[in-house]
């Protein structure tokens, strides 16, 4: 609720100003390395213990995602 609050706050202040019109905004594209995990890695998560139930939730969505992703691939390259 408070997110809208600030937004509905913005936008008066900006319909507000005499210059919002000539007011430019950019979007930079910045470029990123993308990383991989190793066996070893991966093998880690499965082995470790979360905190919480929660930690231990988001382990298993992002390993089902992770072996999802390989299955699929490899299942596409034997078609």
């Amino acid at each position: 609720m408070r997110h809208k609050r600030e937004l509905q706050y913005s936008s008066m202040i900006c319909v507000a100003t005499k210059d919002s019109s000539r007011t430019k905004y950019e979007i930079k594209k910045e470029g990123t390395t993308r990383g991989f995990l190793t066996k070893g890695e991966i093998r880690m998560l499965m082995d470790g213990k979360p905190k919480n139930a929660k930690q231990e939730l988001y382990r298993d969505l992002y390993l089902f995602c992770a072996f999802h992703e390989v299955v699929v691939f490899r299942y596409a390259q034997s078609a």
